[in-house]
């Protein structure tokens, strides 16, 4: 499993975002997926993931939302179970993106699409959206963000994902943790992101090395 891991990432390598790279691609989506694009931006969910999920799977109070089916890619409108047990998870979300969520469930409401069965991100109809229609939305948000120039590869919601596990990584989260909330083993996290985690030991040790060697006091 990690040498299959190995290869995929060396296959098609993955795009990591800045926070202001994140945020400009926000800002440039369409009104339609804006929201499901901000969500894949915060939490790392897969594509099929975030389309499945449905208001019961949230807890407002706690702030975290659970990962527990994702959306079929034959038989439209309807949730499947997960590939593996590992991708049954709790994410814990920002204050920003319960706020937003909340947000969206007040306008579903109105709609009369805020049952606890009602797809989150969803079409006029209640309908989820397509893997389709995301993918194409996404194209036009990183376009106009001017993320897709140059000879980069199109930006896609695994790069997203990809994006929310290294800013994990970099926070300090140990590998465990950082797998429980990917929905991942631990071998394949710690094969796939190993520079992530060089990296942020590194920057780790500096600090200590600069404050072991800094008398000064501040007042």
């Amino acid at each position: 499993m990690i040498e299959s891991a190995r290869s995929a990432a060396l296959r098609t390598p993955s795009r990591c975002l800045t926070d202001a790279e994140c945020s400009a691609l926000i800002a440039s989506a369409l009104p339609s997926t804006r929201d499901l694009i901000a969500f894949y931006a915060f939490t790392g969910v897969r594509q099929s993931e975030g389309l499945g999920l449905v208001w019961d799977d949230f807890d407002f109070e706690r702030g975290t939302v659970k990962i527990r089916a994702q959306l079929d890619r034959k038989t439209k409108a309807r949730v499947s179970r997960l590939k593996s047990e590992r991708g049954r998870r709790e994410i814990d979300l920002l204050p920003d993106l319960v706020g937003m969520l909340k947000r969206c469930k007040a306008e579903a409401f109105q709609s009369g699409h805020a049952r606890p069965e009602h797809f989150v991100f969803s079409t006029v109809e209640g309908k989820p959206l397509s893997y389709r229609n995301v993918t194409r939305d996404l194209g036009v948000a990183a376009e106009r963000a001017k993320l897709n120039e140059g000879e980069a590869p199109k930006l896609s919601t695994h790069d997203l994902r990809h994006t929310t596990i290294s800013r994990w990584i970099a926070a300090g989260l140990d590998p465990a943790t950082v797998a429980r909330m990917a929905g991942d083993d631990v071998n394949t996290i710690l094969t796939v992101y190993v520079h992530e985690f060089d990296r942020a030991m590194r920057q780790d040790e500096i600090r200590e090395k600069l404050a072991a060697g800094t008398s000064i006091k501040l007042a």
